[in-house]
């Protein structure tokens, strides 16, 4: 719902021109003929094939739109802290693209796709090191991994054997390092970088990751496996299944891979027999999927398969049993079509830093950055080891007030780093130098505020993002008064929901139903059969005894209450209580057993409440609308408006 109003208030939210005519005003709030124009131009090819709208309907929604942000402006819903923060939270989101360089971003695409053509094969080696550790055990954990390096290159000890000896990554280890093939995004860029940039057979030098130094051994380099569309048939057993159960699983798994081995078809008998109702009716169609985004055996099993139509033997995963038939392969998509989803995947990358590092040298550029070292190493004179335990008294720098870099004409100055030492310093600081973290904490300070003082300045820079920034406010605004007004209300209001129901009962109605046994059975024969056991009061349990010892796929029962269209052969059967029908479908014969005829009857209000509940809410927010209205005064200049809608039509 949260997206929904983030949609609405980008739908009609924009700039006001003071220079424009008023097109109408809210009280004192005038809204001009501009704001209007490029909000309905930005917005009319969008909905034309979904929900056309004329300027006069624009002009209805947008003034709806504008009573609201009003009232909760007047509420003072804007100055609240919950809503500050909020929006802080979403202008930091929406500034991130204005604060890096565009460039590196995209250097690094066209590496990262060019990786995405290969796989890589590796084996690692890995020594723990926390990214706050002390330059002593940096420098331990660095002599450890060269000790390993040289074991493997200079003395022909086995990289596997070293492996499974020293590395702290235990998922690896067993296997000998191994971490079979993977591609681009797979691992950390450090790491990813160094497995591709190492030969074959080769063994990198360190390779430091947040998670500590790896050695890398590239096994092998191939061509990507790009993705498969692979359909399954899928039998539930895995650890919390019952015994009897599971056994039943994998008797059903081999008579379904006996019957397709036997020619019968692959798409009727995952609609039939699967467990995984999400793909059944399609045949057991899954999406596309590459390497690293399935569970191991299932991407095995499905990559092995050679042509369209080949389908693998039964195979055991951790969540059940699986037969995949192979649809098509496909190759590595074109650079259009996966740029933006790489440029997601940056954003969320290491690597993303390294357009941050370009973008501030370009900013210290721009602004013509300027420092004073000297004027650190007065600083520096002031910093004892109290700093380290967070007990630093900024009083020690009181006497020390020059500039110590300028930007774009702003001193940054020896008490305003003092003030940023306060407050980053904390107890346990691992550093053994006072002057080795001061200088870390100058080089902080330095970058911070360069990017603070360029994160301040973007609306002024950039007329888009201003426009951005205010239509998540707006948004914002209008999604905590709704949800007071009508959300929360709707939900909360059983009174008033209670008597909402009971005053349009006649939208709420059950159609006529039946409540029945339905019973999938192989032939007609067995249906027929199954008939007379039900004619004579067998249950359900009773059937499958009798049908199902040899196999479970004889008979398979199901049940329900079922509407008209809910199910093709309950829809064939003779809707009266007692009945028994035959159906054939789907080359099975279904017996349907009417238990009850459910004639048609009003929903009680637990039945229906997740609609009632809407159409609650749209009530409310239409009261809502026609009170904002009765007490705002809203004037529409319609001289402007026609010459506006001539203009837009």
């Amino acid at each position: 719902m949260k997206k929904i109003l983030f949609i609405f208030a980008a739908l009609f939210a924009g700039f006001v021109n003071a220079q424009d005519q008023k097109l109408f005003s809210i009280d004192d709030d005038a809204v001009t003929a501009a704001e209007f124009k490029a909000v309905y131009l930005k917005n009319r090819d969008i909905g034309k094939n979904i929900d056309p709208k004329t300027p006069a309907e624009y002009l209805e929604l947008f003034i709806n739109f504008k009573l609201k942000v009003k009232e909760a402006q007047d509420l003072g819903y804007d100055t609240l802290n919950a809503f500050i923060n909020e929006f802080n939270n979403y202008r930091k989101q929406l500034a991130k693209p204005y604060l890096e360089d565009r460039s590196v971003d995209s250097v690094l695409v066209h590496e990262a796709y060019s990786r995405l053509q290969l796989e890589v094969r590796a084996s690692h080696i890995m020594i723990d090191l926390p990214g706050s550790a002390l330059p002593s055990d940096t420098l331990n954990a660095y002599n450890q991994i060269i000790g390993l390096r040289n074991q493997v290159v200079k003395n022909g000890i086995p990289f596997d054997v070293v492996a499974k000896k020293f590395s702290s990554d235990g998922g690896s280890s067993e296997k000998g390092g191994d971490l079979g093939y993977f591609t681009v995004f797979d691992m950390v860029y450090p790491f990813e970088t160094a497995a591709y940039n190492t030969k074959v057979g080769e063994i990198s030098m360190p390779v430091r990751s947040q998670f500590g130094y790896h050695i890398i051994k590239t096994v092998d380099i191939r061509k990507s496996s790009g993705s498969v569309e692979v359909k399954h048939i899928f039998l539930i057993s895995n650890d919390k299944t019952e015994k009897e159960k599971a056994e039943s699983a994998a008797k059903r798994i081999e008579e379904i891979y006996a019957k397709l081995q036997a020619g019968e078809d692959f798409d009727q008998l995952a609609r039939q027999f699967s467990d995984d109702k999400n793909t059944s009716e399609m045949g057991g169609l899954l999406k596309p999927f590459g390497i690293n985004d399935m569970m191991q055996e299932f991407e095995d099993e499905s990559f092995a398969l050679k042509n369209p139509g080949d389908y693998s033997k039964p195979f055991k995963t951790e969540i059940g049993w699986h037969i995949v038939k192979l649809v098509k392969k496909n190759p590595v998509p074109s650079f259009d079509e996966v740029k933006g989803t790489i440029e997601q995947k940056i954003s969320r990358d290491s690597r993303s830093a390294k357009s941050k590092q370009v973008f501030i040298a370009k900013l210290k550029k721009e602004y013509n950055f300027h420092e004073y070292p000297k004027r650190l190493t007065e600083v520096l004179k002031v910093v004892d080891d109290s700093y380290l335990t967070g007990m630093w008294d900024i009083e020690k720098a009181s006497k020390l007030k020059k500039p110590m870099f300028v930007l774009n004409g702003q001193e940054f100055t020896q008490q305003d780093f003092a003030m940023f030492l306060t407050e980053t310093q904390k107890r346990g600081n691992k550093s053994e130098s006072v002057k080795q973290e001061v200088y870390a904490q100058y080089n902080n300070f330095v970058n911070k505020s360069i990017m603070s003082y360029e994160d301040a300045r973007l609306e002024e820079k950039y007329p888009e993002f201003k426009m951005l920034v205010q239509e998540y406010r707006d948004g914002i605004l209008l999604f905590d008064l709704t949800q007071e007004r009508v959300w929360n209300k709707a939900s909360q209001d059983s009174t008033g929901l209670y008597e909402f129901w009971e005053g349009h009962q006649a939208n709420y109605v059950w159609p006529d139903r039946v409540d029945a046994n339905l019973y999938s059975c192989e032939s007609e024969k067995v249906a027929k059969k199954v008939v007379k056991m039900i004619n004579k009061g067998s249950t359900t349990e009773q059937i499958e005894a009798m049908f199902n010892e040899a196999s479970e796929l004889v008979v398979v029962p199901d049940s329900g209450k079922y509407s008209k269209g809910d199910n093709k052969s309950v829809d064939q059967a003779a809707w009266k209580t007692g009945t028994v029908t035959i159906v054939a479908a789907d080359d099975r014969y279904i017996v349907v057993k009417i238990n009850e005829f459910l004639p048609s009857r009003n929903k009680e209000l637990a039945e229906a409440r997740g609609l009632i509940i809407s159409d609650y809410q749209k009530q409310l927010e239409e009261d809502w609308l026609t009170e904002l209205k009765q007490r705002y005064t809203i004037t529409i200049d319609q001289d402007v408006f026609r010459s506006l809608e001539a203009e837009l039509n």
